[in-house]
């Protein structure tokens, strides 16, 4: 008889474990940033709010200094990130679910401010409740630990998490739930005899991130710099070629500067995007503060070239290529039409600035530049207006194909594509005829003892454009001519015969 309640105790116990201190129903408690989405809500905030309204960039000192949970609750105020258009961790998303269906309490417990969090369980529709800072409490590392231990005991949660800090909770819950595979943190928990689980996917290399971020293979728009030097038969000096080659290096860190300026700044409208979503910023491959940290890094590298290596008149106009390029990304790209003329008026400066390299240090701003000729000005803004064009229609084409009617972010329709081809085909074609008035002019004449031989380019640009709009329009060119031009063989060969004109022409 004494063996009955007994048994009623065993029988009980069992029932009862698996709701208490069992693995199967321990309550899972989820962070959020580089946890449940690849990305960081302060960040996200942050230059969201600052798209919003610029001035916000000198407001954050003085909430910083307050403390960070009032930094956050201040950014979250001014802006809330769209939930549908972050880049999440599918992995984590998906275990959560399958816990939730399993019968366990799931807690979203992160270090973001509240308004953030709960916009983000009320998206996710997954979670029974929701922790996060609230103006005065940062819930971070050990306050987050004491938040799950005091609300289910130590050793009877589990947490998912993805960083260092997250140790702290991982011990008072018993073991390590990693949000990605990540060697290093694997070690750190192993250390401290955690049993560790990974449920995401293998963390992407930061550095091959950041070099896809700065873009280095747009710095090709840079050798125009040595356009002036070459017009000018001034290619024998290797002094002025040293001096074009730190400016390029120069051009190539404040245009990287402004990549990612731009990437930052678009986040929302690149995540929308069929192929720039996979962007390292929109993407979450990249976190959004290394950026933060690279502009300003790369900037003071750029100008101390520019201005030591190079000379202080150039280093002026790289200031001014700098703000020109800041109002086209925060207001001119928006802007119909002044958008296209904005990027080609940015090529030719890119010439004038080229022109500036052999000016001394020592002389008055702008002392001893090459002189630019109209000619050359008026052919390049023609020739860039044209890529420009085909830049654009390309980006519609492709909207084109996902049934979109409108670019995000720009004024052009679907509709205008048979409109841009022809400002572009004909802008490009005008390019060709104002090479053709120059190789029959005195200026010609005056440098070349055989200027004849210069008419060999304009069949060969005429070719050369009517072949990017003829792929621009079947839809190959991939928004970005530039790109399109480094890696097509054809047009290697063309730039090869182009260059052979002016040697048959015999430089005087």
């Amino acid at each position: 008889m004494q063996t009955i309640p007994l048994v009623l105790t065993v029988l009980l116990m069992s029932k009862t474990e698996p709701e208490t201190g069992g693995n199967r129903r321990k309550p899972l408690c989820v962070d959020l940033d580089g946890t449940l989405i690849h990305t960081d809500c302060l960040f996200e905030t942050l230059v969201g709010a600052i798209r919003t309204s610029p001035l916000t960039l000198f407001r954050v000192p003085g909430w910083f200094l307050k403390g960070r949970p009032t930094l956050k609750s201040e950014l979250a105020k001014r802006f809330l990130p769209d939930p549908k258009l972050l880049p999440w961790n599918k992995e984590v998303l998906e275990y959560v679910k399958r816990k939730k269906e399993d019968g366990h309490k799931t807690v979203l417990v992160t270090a973001s401010d509240q308004k953030v969090a709960e916009l983000i369980s009320g998206h996710t529709q997954i979670f029974d409740e929701v922790a996060a800072s609230d103006g005065k409490t940062n819930l971070k590392s050990h306050r987050k630990a004491e938040y799950c231990q005091k609300q289910f005991g130590k050793g009877l949660f589990d947490y998912i998490g993805n960083e260092s800090c997250d140790l702290a909770i991982w011990e008072a819950g018993g073991n390590a739930v990693l949000a990605n595979e990540d060697t290093d943190l694997e070690e750190k928990a192993k250390a401290v005899n955690l049993q560790v689980q990974s449920i995401g996917p293998i963390l992407p290399s930061k550095t091959q991130a950041i070099i896809r971020a700065c873009r280095p293979h747009q710095w090709a728009k840079n050798l125009l710099l040595f356009l002036p030097i070459l017009t000018a038969h001034l290619y024998q000096s290797g002094e002025l070629l040293s001096k074009a080659g730190i400016a390029f290096v120069a051009m190539g860190l404040c245009a990287s500067v402004v990549y990612l300026m731009n990437d930052l700044l678009d986040l929302e409208s690149d995540r929308a995007h069929d192929t720039k979503k996979n962007r390292p910023f929109a993407s979450g491959n990249l976190p959004l503060h290394v950026g933060i940290i690279l502009m300003p890094l790369l900037f003071l590298i750029s100008f101390a070239l520019a201005y030591f290596l190079v000379n202080p008149t150039f280093t002026l106009m790289l200031g001014g290529y700098f703000v020109a390029t800041c109002a086209y990304s925060f207001n001119l790209k928006k802007r119909i039409l002044v958008d296209v003329f904005m990027l080609a008026g940015l090529y030719s400066l890119r010439i004038w600035m080229g022109s500036t390299i052999p000016c001394d240090s020592e002389s008055p701003i702008g002392a001893g530049a090459i002189e630019i000729s109209h000619w050359l000005i008026t052919f390049s803004c023609m020739i860039f207006l044209s890529l420009a064009m085909a830049k654009r229609y390309s980006e519609l084409h492709n909207l084109s194909l996902r049934d979109g009617e409108k670019t995000a972010g720009r004024g052009y329709r679907v509709n205008d594509m048979p409109l841009i081809a022809h400002f572009g085909t004909i802008s490009g074609y005008l390019a060709a005829l104002v090479l053709a008035l120059y190789v029959s002019s005195e200026k010609s004449t005056s440098l070349y003892n055989r200027p004849e031989a210069l008419w060999l380019v304009c069949p060969l640009l005429l070719y050369w454009i009517s072949r990017v709009w003829l792929v621009t329009c079947r839809g190959k060119m991939r928004e970005d001519p530039v790109v399109f031009a480094v890696r097509d063989k054809v047009s290697y060969l063309v730039g090869m015969l182009i260059l052979l004109a002016p040697i048959l022409a015999d430089p005087k």
